[in-house]
């Protein structure tokens, strides 16, 4: 069973900034580590954001897109929340490659600005942002999209997000049976898996494929590279009935046909997963998709029978960066956190 946990409210909150104040704050990794916003709030903000676009009091256009090959791409991401007086833009590169260099797949530098005055009020790594809140959103689909007798999760791709997935999930769901988990590289399956036995004492299944990944799970996560020429390897047939596709890595992972073979497909923004097409992503997809906010809003009906298949691809969106950044900003300046510049 899920844990009842109230939407986040933020609409009371104001931006505490002066129109004449000449200071930026920066916050680094580190420091935005050091916060450590629980993984809780975190969910319940990207499902209050989500919330807020699916209400129309959001804008946010897509993401500007750099594919500079077919292994790294650039984009930037902005929105306006007003509810909760900010916007923000999101500058990051994302590549397979950089797991040559010891960094994580995704990387990036946020801004965050007051509606009130147009001030840069903080600029901030996005990386920790990036992998909070992509976990988060699949917990808010697993929160309104998953059978609720669902106790087996698989994992595909064992890094960064496959870490940040059991947090997330635990945070809403904590009586797993089962996890089921997959990676590529060998080494990288065999310390995850050893790491989350040791540290959440969780019963992992260390599988040969993403077909044994499927096998049995009531929700399957695949996190591959998000690259146009892709192997897609999900094959029509390999999901449970009743089950959970998640996605995060856009089509790179899913074949068309095992798109299709879904009862309902879900994305958490329409209009972005349109204008991607022009990079090469998403050319065969299912024609009837629904956004997840408007699951989470009670605007449409999620799951009316374990019977039902669902997908959903999260491609990530900039007001779940904006609430988080918000959230972020706030705590730095009740806290003392990060570093005073000047303007």
């Amino acid at each position: 069973m899920f844990l009842a946990v109230p939407v986040l409210n933020l609409r009371d909150k104001q931006m505490d900034v002066s129109p004449t104040t000449n200071k930026i704050l920066y916050l680094s990794q580190e420091s935005i580590t050091a916060i450590n916003l629980p993984m809780i709030e975190i969910i319940n903000a990207v499902e209050f954001s989500l919330i807020e676009k699916a209400y129309g009091r959001t804008e946010m256009p897509p993401k500007h897109w750099i594919p500079v090959n077919e292994q790294r791409f650039f984009s930037a991401m902005s929105s306006a929340v007003p509810t909760c007086d900010v916007a923000v833009c999101k500058w990051q590169s994302g590549s397979a490659l950089n797991n040559n260099f010891g960094l994580p797949y995704l990387t990036g530098l946020l801004m965050i600005n007051s509606l009130e005055t147009g001030l840069t009020l903080a600029i901030m790594d996005a990386t920790w942002i990036t992998a909070k809140r992509t976990a988060a959103a699949s917990a808010v689909a697993i929160r309104h999209l998953a059978r609720t007798d669902a106790d087996v999760v698989g994992i595909i791709g064992c890094g960064i997000q496959g870490r940040m997935h059991v947090e997330a999930i635990l945070a809403i769901w904590p009586k797993i049976r089962q996890l089921r988990a997959y990676d590529i590289l060998p080494t990288s399956l065999d310390r995850y898996c050893t790491e989350i036995q040791q540290t959440q004492g969780l019963n992992v299944v260390s599988c040969n494929n993403a077909r044994e990944v499927a096998a049995g799970a009531h929700v399957v996560i695949t996190g591959g590279p998000i690259e146009p020429n892709a192997q897609r390897v999900m094959e029509s047939g390999w999901l449970e009935k009743g089950a959970l596709g998640i996605a995060i890595d856009y089509d790179c992972y899913w074949k068309p046909s095992a798109m299709h073979a879904v009862d309902q497909f879900f994305t958490d923004d329409i209009i972005q997963m349109e204008h991607l097409k022009e990079y090469g992503y998403f050319a065969d997809i299912p024609n009837i998709q629904i956004e997840l906010g408007r699951v989470a809003a009670n605007l449409h009906p999620g799951r009316s029978s374990n019977n039902d298949t669902f997908l959903t691809v999260n491609l990530g969106v900039s007001v779940e960066d904006a609430i988080i950044a918000k959230k972020l900003y706030e705590t730095a300046k009740e806290t003392g956190s990060g570093t005073w510049v000047d303007f």
